[in-house]
């Protein structure tokens, strides 16, 4: 058998899949196999994880005492290898090796660490579930927070900073929304934030949440501008990342900015918020 040119690719595309990380049945990258997934089986094997950058890594040992939960997933004939270059396209390469592992009396395909030696932490827990990242929960929290709290404007700029803040803190945990649930390769931040503008729980939020239509302006080029509406989900989208783009190359610091990021971060923060949630219970 040739030994596959490339980290993802399987050794042997007829078996099963072990997912225990963002492809297994409802997490992020889930909806990119669930096209090809025939059958799906709850399961355990001896093991541990290691995070990194919130990404579960296996280790997987017979001699291990603690154990992994996961779902093997069993593929369409048909779709065996759809599936298997979904997962290839991903752009794991560099966090990830495909190996073949035993699942109980079942052999399975299995993407396992392919990180440098000590790279990583261990994970306390036998199932990883991405929902729980702190970057969906207390960080989300905190942007709440430092919303309610800095809703006035003061000339010593300090609640318009605490909004920069939160700000580029809420856009945080949506590009690790985007890199998990669309692309974690090495294509621009902003090419893989406009994925985003074509779900359906983004275009509804967004239709919901925001009632009203504004401009910015670029920071290099002022008589370049995006527009906020309702109607337009990829402009709005850009509407809201050229927010943060001029904000960590030149920042801003008057009145009428605090007020947009007032009402910005508040708007982007209900919508994200409505697509973590529908995205973590329809995969």
């Amino acid at each position: 058998m040739l030994i596959p040119l490339h980290p993802l690719d399987p050794l042997n595309p007829t078996l099963p899949f072990f997912a225990y990380g963002i492809f297994k049945p409802n997490e992020l990258a889930y909806w990119l196999l669930a096209p090809h997934v025939i059958n799906s089986q709850e399961c355990t094997i001896n093991g541990s994880l290691f995070i990194y950058d919130g990404l579960p890594f296996l280790n997987s040992q017979r001699n291990l005492s603690t154990q992994v939960v996961g779902k093997l997933l069993y593929f369409s004939p048909s779709k065996k290898s759809d599936a298997y270059k979904q997962i290839r396209e991903h752009g794991l390469q560099n966090h990830y090796q495909l190996k073949v592992i035993q699942v109980g009396t079942t052999t399975a395909n299995c993407l396992v660490r392919n990180l440098p030696a000590g790279v990583g932490r261990p994970f306390m827990g036998s199932e990883w579930k991405g929902k729980k990242d702190p970057l969906f929960t207390t960080a989300l929290e905190v942007v709440k927070d430092l919303v309610q709290t800095n809703r006035v404007f003061q000339n010593d700029l300090k609640p318009l900073f605490a909004l920069e803040a939160a700000y580029l803190l809420l856009w945080s945990s949506i590009e690790r929304y985007v890199s998990w649930r669309h692309y974690l390769g090495g294509i621009a931040s902003s090419e893989k934030v406009l994925r985003l503008a074509g779900e359906q729980a983004f275009i509804t939020a967004l239709s919901k949440t925001v009632s009203e239509t504004r401009e910015i302006r670029e920071a290099a080029d002022p008589r370049k501008k995006l527009i906020l509406d309702s109607h337009n989900p990829r402009q709005s989208l850009g509407y809201y990342y050229k927010i943060r783009s001029n904000l960590v190359h030149q920042g801003k610091s008057d009145e009428d900015d605090h007020e947009r990021l007032l009402k910005s971060t508040g708007e982007l923060l209900a919508i994200f918020r409505e697509v973590l949630e529908a995205s973590f219970t329809t995969t």
